[in-house]
């Protein structure tokens, strides 16, 4: 079970390797995964390995994402594999998210 309090790992699946990016619309193809540290307010980008692929995407950043170790993905769109990788991992997935990734993370956190 997922216990969601206000000190966590977020990753924002991101065009650009910064919190003014703006959110990727698919999670597979964002170039960018920003991991941020809630607690500590630091945060990394890091090169979605997925993008040479021209298949299996989705699973491949799925994959890499679970390594980061974060606790929520916030993203445009799932597809269905990546989607079943993170949530078998215990990843709390939100979905529909636009505006820069700062904006993402500062909504996320409002909520909690």
């Amino acid at each position: 079970m997922l216990v969601i309090g206000t000190d966590m790992k977020l990753c924002v699946s991101a065009e650009d390797p910064e919190l003014e990016s703006l959110v990727a619309e698919e999670f597979g193809h964002a170039d960018y995964f920003i991991i941020y540290d809630s607690e500590t307010r630091e945060w990394n980008a890091y090169p979605n390995e997925a993008t040479i692929s021209a298949e299996g995407s989705g699973i491949m950043a799925a994959e890499q994402v679970v390594k980061l170790g974060p606790e929520v993905v916030l993203t445009g769109f799932v597809g269905p594999h990546g989607k079943k990788i993170l949530e078998d991992a215990g990843i709390k997935l939100v979905f529909d998210e636009d505006g820069t990734v700062r904006s993402s993370i500062d909504r996320w956190l409002k909520k909690q």
